[in-house]
């Protein structure tokens, strides 16, 4: 397929009393390898170039985060995560992408493609602090190989397999990337052998929450990415994570045990890498099923 297919990969604003279209943009065009720009927009005011905006963010499988302005669609900044290899270069006027040519659809030899359709970015929501200007992204590493051998790949007709992000070779897949939106740069990074598979969480604490296929629950420092808590879980925390108070007490609150397409496509590619490459992989303990699981955070 050679044209554009607009409107996939796109943000639109829409005048909610007539339907009418206000203005769209397209941050892929002619995506042939799934790499979905699909996930929740925030409206956030941030500081860009000196200036205050009022800003649409949005971050695709690729674990590229752009910028709009929400009145306009005017695009503004990128900030690329460093687990993709598909998009050779932004035009930082435009946003317009450079597709690397040795990512483009064939089968006479094998090439990797990062990361691959499952996404380094998918449904779980990132979490954003408006006090400090941070946004906190679940990232998952992983690639395809693509050319010569495994099974075809949607209506392209090459053929994929599964493969390493070659930065994962440590057996280490989860990314936690704080991004500083102040700046418009990256911040820290914490990597962890298993996949993120909960909504991420900031709170006006400094504390940001992740759920995994460990399965377990951390907190984080917001400033230094370092963990501050780390419990284990008897089922996956496959759902949002939420904070609420009662009284003097705030709790932290996730459903485990219900699975969803993010936690079974990265359960077994992450058990595919781990057999593939013989890493020493503590095994998932047998889930005990649905439950909420609340804890109270001590003051």
């Amino acid at each position: 397929v050679t044209n554009d297919a607009l409107y996939t990969n796109a943000t639109i604003a829409l005048n909610v009393d007539t339907g009418k279209l206000i203005w769209h943009y397209q941050h892929l065009a002619n995506d042939y390898w799934d790499l979905d720009w699909a996930f929740e927009r925030q409206i956030m005011d941030i500081p860009v170039n000196g200036e205050m905006r009022k800003v649409v963010a949005n971050v695709g499988k690729s674990g590229i985060l752009e910028g709009l302005d929400a009145a306009t669609g005017e695009y503004l900044f990128s900030v690329d995560s460093g687990v993709q290899n598909v998009v050779a270069a932004i035009n930082p006027k435009t946003g317009k992408k450079t597709i690397n040519p040795d990512t483009q659809p064939g089968n006479a030899d094998s090439y990797l493609i990062c990361p691959s359709a499952v996404g380094a970015r998918s449904w779980p929501p990132a979490g954003y602090n408006p006090e400090t200007y941070r946004l906190f992204i679940p990232l998952t590493e992983g690639c395809f190989q693509a050319g010569t051998e495994g099974g075809p790949f949607l209506m392209t007709g090459v053929n994929i397999i599964p493969a390493i992000f070659p930065a994962s070779k440590d057996g280490k897949l989860g990314r936690l990337q704080a991004i500083d939106l102040k700046n418009q740069t990256l911040s820290w990074t914490y990597r962890q052998q298993t996949p993120l598979v909960s909504s991420l969480l900031a709170t006006g604490g400094g504390l940001v929450f992740s759920g995994d296929l460990e399965p377990s629950i951390k907190a984080f420092d917001e400033d230094t990415g370092k963990v501050l808590w780390h419990q284990s879980l008897d089922d996956t925390p496959s759902a949002g994570l939420v904070s609420y108070g009662v009284g003097p007490t705030q709790y932290i609150v996730v459903v485990v045990g219900q699975s969803n397409n993010h936690v079974r496509d990265w359960t077994g590619v992450s058990d595919y890498y781990a057999k593939a490459n013989e890493w020493d992989v503590e095994p998932r303990p047998a889930g005990k099923g649905a439950s909420i699981v609340v804890f109270a955070l001590s003051r």
